[in-house]
């Protein structure tokens, strides 16, 4: 079994369909205000210790989903 931190092409879902059903039902459940979805999302980021600029810089220069446009 490979290795998910082996491979630069990893996807942890095998379809566009499943990320975007994955990512709307805790989307549904943010606060409505903008500014406490944020604040709910910043937190979030800290907490995993997600590096955004690294993601970002990442994901526009190999475009993941590129065979499904």
């Amino acid at each position: 079994m490979e290795n998910a931190g082996s491979s630069s092409n990893y996807q942890p879902f095998k379809r566009l369909q499943s990320l975007g059903k994955a990512t709307k039902r805790p989307i549904r459940s943010l606060p409505h205000s903008p500014r406490k979805g944020q604040a709910v999302v910043s937190g979030l980021v800290k907490r995993l210790g997600v590096d955004l600029e690294k993601e970002m810089q990442a994901s526009l220069s190999t475009n993941k989903w590129k065979h499904w446009s």
